[in-house]
């Protein structure tokens, strides 16, 4: 087994078909046939994994396997954090909403430290919502 390093931005660049063809680079397939049905993660696991990686913790490795065709590899574990980074990169998260925000978890009008452990990224609309009691 070969391993490599690839920067996020050249494996989402490789999730593209035309892209690769116009290219000639190797073909990344993020739902081979054996993949399971792809299940949405919600807002809150998405937001979650790209806090993670703007703070800069480490995440899984992503596994890809080669295909009978030599130009295209196949994802064989990490579709959905691999999903998930193209949809941040392509500005997918939020269509209507151009801003994210800041936010305390435990909020910071009662008390709520500003530490990373007490902090999240939230769509402003949702911050807003979350400010004014619309939702928890």
């Amino acid at each position: 087994m070969q391993s490599k390093t690839e920067t996020l931005g050249s494996i989402i660049w490789r999730a593209d078909k035309n892209y690769c063809e116009s290219h000639g680079t190797c073909y990344l397939e993020l739902k081979p046939a054996f993949q399971r049905e792809y299940e949405c993660w919600d807002e809150k696991m998405k937001t979650k994994l790209i806090e993670s990686i703007l703070k800069g913790y480490a995440i899984n490795p992503i596994w890809v396997a080669p295909h009978r065709n030599e130009d295209i590899e196949d994802v064989f574990d990490g579709m959905h954090r691999l999903t998930t980074i193209r949809d941040y990169m392509q500005n997918k998260f939020a269509e209507e909403y151009d801003k994210y925000d800041g936010d305390h978890i435990v909020p910071w009008a009662s008390g709520g430290p500003t530490t990373y452990d007490n902090l999240q990224v939230l769509h402003r609309r949702c911050h807003q919502q979350k400010s004014l009691g619309v939702i928890h």
